[in-house]
């Protein structure tokens, strides 16, 4: 296991893989902004499924698609720091997407 890596290194790590279009990074750079100024600086090992629950559940003023798609960034963010070996599973993974409002 490597060791203890923030947050913010994972990211930037995410956003300069190869292959990535430049309208994706841009993307992805403007929805983790939010994530990274509360957490950037926290080891990736620490970061729980309840954190970024709350993280999640603090983003309720977006419409329900954009909260599934910084839900579904953070997810792909998550499984990119399992499939280097950051961090051994993905907290979020299963978490189930926001309703739409009634």
């Amino acid at each position: 296991m490597k060791s203890a890596v923030t947050l913010a290194t994972v990211t930037t790590e995410f956003l300069e893989r190869p292959g990535l279009a430049l309208s994706t990074r841009e993307t992805y750079e403007l929805t983790l902004g939010l994530l990274l100024q509360k957490y950037g600086s926290w080891s990736i090992e620490i970061i729980s499924k309840q954190t970024l629950v709350e993280y999640l559940n603090n983003l309720s003023h977006l419409k329900y698609t954009t909260h599934h798609k910084h839900q579904a960034i953070l997810q792909s963010l998550l499984n990119f720091a399992v499939e280097q070996g950051y961090i051994k599973s993905n907290p979020i993974r299963g978490l189930k997407q926001r309703l739409p409002e009634r």
